[in-house]
């Protein structure tokens, strides 16, 4: 009696519960592998980012002192640990339902990202063409600005770069130049903006 009822365990066992225990299982040696892979992957991309000096080409192109390695890195490695999630999701098949909402979530936070980004760069931009057709302000100048004095570093499509006395690097966007207004001082004679 004992015996069939520990006979009727382990068929019930080996029916129900063995293939969602191999689900499991593998579900987690998916996740461990992607780990592995998606973090070793990150620092191969970096290195060969660093290989072809992405971050001294984009700095110079840009004007910004940004990390495109690392970001770059970290983008491929979240990449595979988000394929390596919907693969072990797969196994329970829960992957399709999760991708339309990751897919909805995406096209959401892209779009936020380019609203926020032209909101500031667009009237940046703008600014920083009329100042450069103006011919107004060029590196070396000195400007004063309210409570602010420097010398121009590097005058950006966005922003001026000026140095302090100091020795302090600011930023000073475009549209403020515009909207405040900047006295620059030469050594021969001072003018407005």
């Amino acid at each position: 009696m004992a015996a069939d009822i520990m006979n009727l365990i382990m068929q019930a066992y080996s029916i129900m519960l063995y293939p969602v225990v191999t689900k499991i299982i593998f579900a987690i040696i998916i996740l461990l592998l992607g780990l592995i892979i998606g973090r070793a992957a990150g620092k191969i991309s970096q290195k060969m980012l660093h290989g072809i000096e992405l971050n001294r080409l984009l700095r110079k192109i840009l004007s910004t002192k940004n990390d495109f390695e690392r970001g770059m890195s970290l983008l491929i490695e979240f990449a595979i640990y988000l394929v390596t999630i919907i693969w072990a999701l797969q196994v329970f098949s829960f992957a399709k339902p999760l991708l339309y909402v990751l897919a909805i979530a995406f096209v959401v936070v892209v779009f936020l990202s380019i609203i926020i980004v032209a909101r500031d760069f667009f009237p940046n931009a703008l600014a920083g063409i009329v100042i450069r057709k103006r011919k107004a302000i060029a590196k070396g100048d000195k400007i004063k600005m309210k409570n602010l004095e420097g010398i121009v570093v590097e005058v950006m499509i966005n922003a001026i770069k000026i140095e302090t006395n100091d020795k302090d690097l600011l930023y000073i966007p475009n549209v403020t130049i515009l909207e405040d207004g900047i006295e620059i001082v030469h050594t021969r004679n001072s003018k407005h903006f």
